[in-house]
């Protein structure tokens, strides 16, 4: 292994690393969120927000039907009010993502402390790695390298060779039936 695939997989790892932090952030956040959202009685309000939307809706549908025929009436078909409501009422719970998504924002002090945390974390990672990194580059060999890797606690088994073990056969081998050319 070189200098240059330890370095690659350094940035895999760290890249690995702040991935599994954003998923953790994230799980985090909207257990928050659906704890706020939850103790405001709000998703009650959101079904309720469906019906009465999807009512309309079908309330305004049924009557451009029936007067599809007017003559000079026209309807745009791209009307932006139509999509907005129906991003509402496209699938069940809707309204609670459009309003939890566009509407309110939740700015607790458990929300605002995770938010720092993740961010301080993200940095801290980016920071550390670009050291381990500029270290292992400073190194001259790639082995002295594994070694200082080994020396800050990193499992190395993905990256090192794996000792294959001897697989030849242990037969006679009748080397004049190979027509070898022998030194004179």
């Amino acid at each position: 292994m070189t200098k240059r695939e330890i370095l690659r997989w350094l940035e895999s790892k760290r890249n690995r690393t702040l991935s599994e932090l954003s998923e953790k952030y994230h799980i985090a956040d909207n257990e928050l969120k659906n704890c706020v959202i939850s103790a405001t009685g709000l998703p009650a309000v959101a079904e309720k927000m469906e019906a009465l939307i999807e009512e309309a809706m079908n309330l305004y549908n049924n009557w451009k039907k029936e007067n599809s025929e007017f003559d000079g009436l026209d309807y745009n078909k791209y009307s932006r009010a139509s999509a907005n409501l129906n991003e509402f009422i496209s699938s069940k719970g809707a309204a609670l993502k459009q309003i939890t998504y566009h509407d309110i924002s939740i700015n607790t002090a458990e929300m605002l402390r995770l938010e720092t945390e993740y961010k301080e974390t993200r940095q801290k990672i980016h920071a550390n790695y670009a050291n381990v990194m500029a270290v292992v580059d400073s190194i001259h060999k790639a082995k002295d390298a594994v070694a200082y890797l080994k020396e800050l606690g990193f499992d190395l088994t993905e990256i090192e060779a794996p000792k294959e073990p001897v697989t030849a056969l242990a037969v006679k081998i009748d080397t004049s039936y190979l027509f070898l050319k022998k030194a004179a």
